[in-house]
């Protein structure tokens, strides 16, 4: 059974520009276009200006744990170029990522690690942030209008 995912109308225009940005890079190895395009195509998308409070998305903080431990950690969502490992700003490309954006508090989420590892993760907190209008210049204003 898949979990169903749910997006904002901002989440999904954000994730779908970059999605069109990344297909213009052709000489990449590996293109994540594809996956954000399917990601949207197969979400619940909420209508404008509606965001739930209790699916991550784009700019909140999500508390998670792996399926077995009581260890949790937390992570800010964010768009790649303010992506930062120490301040534990997870680029929304990341695997992790994509494998949380959407779902509520409570589900569990299937993350696929490189040379095909799996963990589950059950996000068991979501906080969303103020103010999620992007900062001038760079990618974040090019897809933002």
């Amino acid at each position: 059974m898949k979990i169903e995912r749910v997006l904002s109308q901002e989440d999904a225009a954000v994730l779908s520009r970059l999605a069109e940005n990344l297909l213009r890079m052709r000489e990449v190895s590996f293109n994540f276009a594809e996956q954000l395009i399917e990601l949207i195509s197969t979400s619940v998308l909420l209508p404008q200006n509606v965001q739930r409070h209790d699916c991550v998305s784009l700019q909140s903080e999500v508390t998670f744990r792996e399926v077995g431990t009581t260890h949790s950690e937390t992570v800010l969502l964010v768009c790649p170029q303010d992506a930062h490992e120490g301040l534990a700003r997870i680029s929304i490309l990341a695997p992790l990522a994509m494998a949380l954006i959407g779902r509520p508090v409570g589900s569990v989420a299937e993350v696929v690690l490189p040379f095909n590892r799996v963990k589950y993760l059950e996000i068991t907190g979501v906080r969303q942030l103020g103010d999620r209008r992007p900062e001038r210049g760079g990618m974040r204003a090019a897809m933002y209008p």
